[in-house]
């Protein structure tokens, strides 16, 4: 099995519901930099990781029928 070793400059989790998202982004020594609740909106979220988004990953927790 091969790994992604890759070291990136900013890394994001979102929790994602059905009318809001959890938004942390930090940065590659552990400093947060956002953690703000936001609308579940693509232009809301786009502007949000705007000055991270040259460098940064994205990992979304969503879970849809869990009930």
């Amino acid at each position: 099995m091969r790994f992604y070793t890759h070291q990136h400059k900013f890394y994001s989790g979102i929790d994602l519901h059905a009318r809001s998202m959890y938004v942390c982004v930090i940065n590659q020594d552990g400093e947060i930099l956002v953690h703000r609740n936001l609308p579940t909106r693509a232009d809301r979220f786009l502007k949000l990781i705007e000055p991270y988004r040259d460098d940064l990953v994205v990992a979304v927790e969503c879970m849809f029928t869990w009930y």
